[in-house]
């Protein structure tokens, strides 16, 4: 992870009078495009051996032929050069490593399943066409359903699935179920200790089987694949492996046995072909924890960091099955699971959270965490240099607009150290979806998000919101706790000007810069933007 430069906090309070910022813009530039190429699409960026930026538009292309407008610009953004050429479609791959074609459509055999949780298990064979877009140089995705089947086991007991993944390069189902002759006995409990890990191929055959029975009845409390991008199409994910935590639960009516300790989950970790390599029980302060999401990072002997973390009902202790669903989540679980062991879980509440609060000096006021529904955060994870995580993330309101930013710091033992808060820059009307980074260096830790602008256009007499958007950073001191003011690239005066592009918004990126690339919203102006780190 790259850090982005940041003041000392000795050079902030001797000048805390004015807006400092963790790095500075250190070029910037603007280049007009010819018609043909702002119609056409960027197809690719590269520096090349000089430490010049190539830039290649596609202004017209079919199955035959593909024609390119090839522009230059120097290491500090000074035009060098333009030129056309025309390539046939079987020496493009060839003459460029970056054009990736599998064909004007190619086609994945998938199975998926007809999700119902309360009924048994129905396997659906599906297609995944994927169709090559000439104008934007990728593909487009989209699904059949083919046959169906009711799969059981050699006894005949049916399946009830609790979670599933599905690989759209492989085509493979991977199945978290339960067994149980059905849903109207006694029995039917037993889909609750008697859960297996299975996986089918895209042409529904079963091709492994993992049991992992429990002596008390059990739920479903989390589940997450490790996934990878299919690198010849961002648009395919294949799957290595996943995590499952099982939960105490109960059902009505059956005669599952019920653990006594509704805080005993069970963390499950597996491989691609459904190995078990961690399982470990876990004793959760809260029970009505709601994990919202994991991230991992893989250690140099092929083990993971795995970390999960959401909210959970402090003082709720019924099973999660209920306490999960409580309105008032009082406080904020993170656990990290290490080369197959629980390193911690800890638990912050909400005025813990509020006494270590912090804000840039130009903020006079940040949304607080209150536990409610309508604190939608939904938290991506960074692991810092001296092993402290950071959580970050941004308020939605009910509609889904974003709203006020915060991040969680936790230490190496997992104890919450500081919750680091701002405001937006710019007030948006609608939702929309928030891109955000860590990133680190020597110099320190530098928070960047991406906000937007929305424009509403008609197509056809149909009213389209396109959403054009722009880099903020800030800065923070994981060590001192503290936070500088926000840059906001690409505005001018107040006016929000400039506009990263959509395939290509950084275009390098070393230990002590960055460089931003975009253009103004008619795409006529193309943008740089050199940040010092």
């Amino acid at each position: 992870m790259k850090n982005l430069f940041l003041f000392t906090l000795m050079l902030c309070l001797s000048v805390c009078s004015t807006n400092l910022y963790s790095q500075t813009i250190d070029k910037e530039s603007t280049y007009v495009l010819d018609g043909k190429s702002r119609r056409g699409s960027l197809a690719n960026v590269e520096i090349d051996s000089q430490g010049n930026y190539v830039l290649y538009y596609v202004t017209k292309s079919n199955d035959k032929k593909i024609k390119f407008s090839v522009y230059k610009f120097s290491p500090d953004f000074a035009f060098l050069s333009k030129n056309d050429e025309e390539i046939e479609l079987e020496k493009v791959k060839s003459k460029y490593s970056w054009f990736s074609y599998k064909g004007e459509l190619y086609s994945v055999q998938a199975v998926t399943l007809n999700w119902n949780p309360a009924m048994p298990l129905v396997l659906k064979k599906k297609e995944i066409s994927y169709h090559y877009d000439w104008l934007l140089l990728g593909y487009h995705k989209r699904t059949k359903i083919l046959d169906k089947v009711k799969p059981r086991t050699e006894d005949g007991d049916k399946y009830f699935a609790k979670a599933y993944f599905e690989d759209e390069i492989t085509g493979d189902l991977y199945i978290v179920a339960g067994v149980a002759p059905g849903l109207v006995s006694k029995e039917a409990g037993a889909q609750m200790t008697d859960l297996r890990l299975i996986k089918y191929d895209w042409d529904l055959n079963k091709v492994a089987e993992t049991k992992i029975p429990f002596q008390y009845g059990q739920t479903v409390a989390f589940s997450k694949a490790f996934g990878e991008p299919d690198p010849e199409n961002p648009e395919a994910q294949g799957i290595t492996g996943g995590v499952v935590v099982f939960a105490p639960g109960e059902m009505k009516g059956s005669d599952v046995p019920t653990d006594p300790n509704t805080g005993n989950f069970t963390y499950v970790e597996f491989d691609k072909d459904l190995n078990i390599k961690v399982q470990k029980s876990v004793d959760v302060p809260s029970p009505g924890w709601k994990i919202e999401d994991m991230s991992w990072a893989v250690n140099d002997d092929g083990t993971k960091d795995v970390y999960l973390y959401g909210p959970s009902a402090l003082g709720k202790d019924k099973y999660h099955m209920y306490s999960s669903l409580s309105t008032k989540m009082k406080s904020f679980q993170v656990m990290k699971v290490s080369k197959g062991e629980v390193k911690y879980i800890t638990e912050s509440d909400i005025e813990a959270i509020k006494s270590v609060k912090r804000m840039p000096p130009s903020n006079s006021k940040t949304q607080d965490y209150t536990g409610k529904p309508t604190d939608k955060i939904g938290f991506s994870l960074a692991i810092l240099s001296n092993n402290n995580v950071l959580l970050y993330g941004h308020y939605n309101d009910s509609k889904g607009v974003p709203s006020d930013y915060s991040a969680l710091q936790f230490d190496e033992s997992g104890k919450l150290v500081a919750n680091y808060t701002r405001n937006v820059t710019l007030k948006a009307k609608a939702g929309y979806r928030v891109m955000e980074d860590v990133i680190e260096t020597s110099n320190g830790v530098n928070w960047l998000t991406y906000e937007a602008m929305a424009k509403v256009y008609k197509y056809n007499g149909v009213e389209q919101t396109y959403y054009y958007y722009f880099p903020v950073f800030t800065g923070i001191d994981a060590n001192s706790k503290q936070m500088r003011d926000p840059l906001v690239l690409g505005r001018i005066g107040k006016k929000q000007t400039y506009f990263v592009s959509a395939k290509f918004p950084v275009l390098s990126i070393s230990d002590n810069e960055q460089v931003f690339f975009g253009s103004d919203m008619k795409e006529k102006n193309i943008w740089f933007c050199r940040v010092k780190l």
